[in-house]
């Protein structure tokens, strides 16, 4: 994190914490044209007192994530149906929702690959900073918030869950690298929520509302 962070916003140094200020409009709107040539997103963004660092192809990530969730997933998908994390420019697996969703984060490389997957492994070559979470070969990397963050206030987009069964064979994770207060989580499970969800999502999917959240 601090050797990103040094590379792309040096001002923000380890010690002391006190320099630890939100991003300014002026940093952000840095930061976001520092994209890969090849598209994918700019390896530090961010906003306030949010910053999101796209190193989730790094072999401590990798570790962390989809090669320890190996075995759950070939349990659940089948032996032989997946391709290993091996980094980002391995092969994956494609569906077309996936091939769709490479689009907002290829740009203008986004002519390079099919405009229909398969259902079947095909290469991929993902930039270190795309979606390689889209395909199990990698994760989205870390989510920083920075101490003293002011109260969420009338402006804050409440709750949402992601889709679940638009076509993505996904498991989805979160792993916090430091101890949080009760309450304070990015993450809540409700108990029971989870067949409402699936219920009311999969009503959309044939609705065509794909985009619909539950708030």
């Amino acid at each position: 994190m601090w050797e990103t962070i040094a590379t792309h916003l040096p001002r923000m140094r380890r010690e002391p914490p006190r320099i630890w200020t939100p991003i300014t409009d002026e940093e952000r709107g840095t930061l976001e044209t520092r994209r890969p040539r090849a598209g994918g997103e700019p390896v530090l963004s961010g906003h306030g007192h949010r910053l999101f660092i796209r190193n989730g192809t790094d072999e401590l990530q990798l570790n962390l994530g989809p090669r320890a969730l190996w075995q759950v997933a070939e349990q659940l998908l089948g032996t032989g149906t997946l391709a290993w994390p091996t980094g980002h420019d391995e092969s994956g697996l494609m569906s077309d929702e996936v091939v769709e969703s490479l689009t907002t984060h290829l740009g203008h490389e986004i002519i390079r690959w099919p405009p229909k997957g398969t259902m079947t492994t095909e290469t991929l070559r993902l930039p270190k900073t795309g979606p390689v979470w889209l395909n199990g070969q990698g994760t989205r990397g870390l989510y920083c918030t920075l101490p003293n963050s002011p109260p969420l206030g009338s402006t804050f987009h409440g709750a949402h869950s992601d889709g679940a069964c638009y076509g993505r064979n996904r498991l989805l994770f979160a792993c916090y690298t430091d101890d949080v207060p009760p309450g304070c989580g990015g993450f809540t499970v409700w108990p029971g929520s989870h067949t409402r969800i699936w219920t009311d999502q999969w009503k959309a999917f044939h609705g065509g509302g794909l985009h619909t959240d539950r708030r």
